[in-house]
């Protein structure tokens, strides 16, 4: 990777962040139907709200965010720069990384993508949906310095 280049995150982060958004949707839609069956037609309408953001968030967020989330890496630092509704522009010296670790949940493992995380004196910061190979190859340039 050349130095100070402006990297994309995988494409499949949209399905990841689509698979979990339908799965909440269909938790509301079945908590919707149960509610309406054995309590109440009226109190069925805060599920069925929630579901509609959950589909909302799958169609119309996901794209939106990783349109939005890229990653610089060079000599001295990583700079990750995300968000939707409010903009962050992390930037991490790489005298402050103090260990970097490299997680795949099951859906992460079933979309194809990886999750880097990043262990600095101040907390904790990831970096979702990188390709597998990619992350194993940030974690190894990291483990170099």
């Amino acid at each position: 990777m050349a130095c100070c280049v402006q990297q994309k995150c995988s494409k499949k982060l949209i399905g990841l962040i689509r698979i979990i958004s339908v799965s909440c949707a269909l938790l509301c839609i079945g908590l919707c139907v149960a509610t309406a069956i054995f309590i109440d037609t009226a109190a069925a309408s805060l599920p069925l709200a929630a579901s509609l953001f959950f589909i909302w968030l799958g169609v119309r967020y996901a794209p939106i965010y990783y349109r939005n989330l890229s990653y610089t890496r060079a000599r001295s630092f990583f700079q990750i720069e995300r968000g939707v509704f409010w903009h962050k522009h992390i930037l991490i010296p790489n005298s402050k990384i103090q260990y970097a670790d490299l997680r795949r949940s099951p859906i992460e493992r079933i979309t194809g993508t990886s999750t880097i995380v990043f262990f600095t004196p101040g907390g904790k910061i990831t970096l979702p949906g990188l390709e597998p190979d990619d992350a194993k190859r940030l974690i190894k340039l990291l483990s170099q310095q």
